[in-house]
């Protein structure tokens, strides 16, 4: 039998090291690319829209979220909003039934006591809605946001006559003290807008976000909406993304119009954080084989930094004498993931006028890897919770 050769096993990690850190490299400027190719597109067409909303337990927020839904620029007689109360047990129905009272001939509301057993309560939510709806295009936003006056305008003009999918832009507002954390979840979360951005218009769908997305009713017809993912807690947005790209290949956008940039709550706690993400990351499982791969070739070059470092530091405090060479290799990892990052995040803040926030592009960039790998470890076992429903239970079969 061969002994071990700790020469070939360095060898190898380093091989490894750069196979990824080069697929890493391409990536980035593959989404360097894309940022570039954005386009905006200007339809005359004014058709009539639904928006629907799922709500539970959201009386801090709903009230005003739908006070913006019903002060847009599009006109009142071309849409329609449409609400779930998805089995609220604080004021939400008080607010609804509030609401109706003054938008009776806009407002339609759809109360929820039941959600069949081993279902997404969102997606169950969201489909009663689109049933009950009206518009040719159906724009979906979340309880807890506030929709720009130019929103829903904004939203439909990026629909072309051969596009089936519009994914808005949403970010974090930055007018209120959340702590240090704030800017470093705002700018992470503008992260996620810009990866979505750059590979919508590469013509590879991957991600997008519930708080702005827009669809063909007969598209979410067609593809049979939520089906198949009924049981996956999280994925109302990119799992139905996947789907149109499967079904029409390039016929989605991405809105980069201001006047359309849907405004969200970040979390404000680090249990809320790891929380939300880890419900993005359950979701990983109903990917697309090649957004899987695309995925886990990233995964493995944030574990191969994050290895290296924890298992080179580990080795400088035990005196090893392979503790600082491993520990110098994963910090040259960081930094070569800092650089493009870094790159790819200064294009995207200009794009979407978040300059600012690159003031905590070191703070985030030293978070990312485990802001980024504990979730998606919690999101795929299940340890994680949202509105009450624990993550095992939605994973469950």
């Amino acid at each position: 039998m061969e002994s071990f050769s700790p020469n070939a096993f360095f060898q190898a990690l380093l091989l490894a090291g750069g196979v990824l850190g080069l697929f890493y490299f391409l990536v980035d400027c593959a989404l360097l690319q894309g940022l570039s190719r954005l386009r905006r597109h200007d339809s005359r067409e004014r058709p009539f829209v639904s928006v629907v909303v799922s709500a539970r337990n959201e009386e801090g927020r709903l009230e005003y979220c739908l006070a913006h839904l019903f002060s847009q620029s599009y006109p009142k007689e071309l849409y329609e909003v449409l609400v779930a109360d998805d089995r609220s047990v604080d004021k939400t129905d008080v607010i609804l039934r509030e609401a109706a009272e003054r938008h009776g001939d806009q407002l339609r509301v759809l109360r929820i006591t039941e959600c069949p057993e081993g279902i997404s309560p969102k997606k169950h939510a969201l489909t009663k809605l689109i049933e009950l709806s009206r518009g040719e295009i159906v724009l979906a936003t979340d309880a807890d946001c506030m929709v720009p006056y130019g929103w829903i305008d904004s939203m439909v003009r990026e629909f072309s006559p051969e596009t089936v999918m519009v994914a808005g832009h949403s970010e974090f507002s930055l007018t209120t003290d959340k702590g240090w954390m704030m800017p470093v979840q705002a700018l992470d979360f503008l992260s996620h807008g810009v990866i979505s951005a750059a590979l919508i218009a590469l013509g590879f769908p991957v991600t997008c976000t519930g708080n702005s997305l827009g669809y063909r009713r007969s598209f979410f017809d067609e593809v049979g909406g939520f089906g198949g993912d009924e049981r996956i807690l999280s994925g109302d947005d990119d799992l139905l993304l996947q789907k149109a790209f499967r079904a029409h290949r390039r016929q989605v956008r991405y809105c980069i119009r201001p006047e359309s940039y849907v405004v969200t709550e970040p979390q404000t706690s680090g249990i809320g954080l790891i929380n939300q993400r880890s419900r993005w990351a359950s979701k990983t499982t109903r990917y697309s084989a090649p957004v899987v791969a695309f995925f886990c070739g990233i995964f493995a070059w944030y574990v191969w930094i994050a290895g290296l470092v924890c298992a080179g530091a580990a080795g400088c405090l035990l005196g090893a004498g392979w503790g600082l060479p491993v520990l110098l290799w994963g910090a040259a990892g960081f930094l070569w993931k800092t650089l493009w990052d870094g790159m790819v995040m200064t294009r995207g803040a200009r794009l979407f006028g978040r300059e600012k926030l690159l003031r905590a592009f070191p703070a985030t960039a030293l978070l990312h890897i485990p802001m980024i790998v504990v979730p998606v470890l919690f999101g795929l076992s299940g340890v994680f919770r949202w509105k009450g429903r624990s993550g095992a239970s939605a994973l469950r079969k």
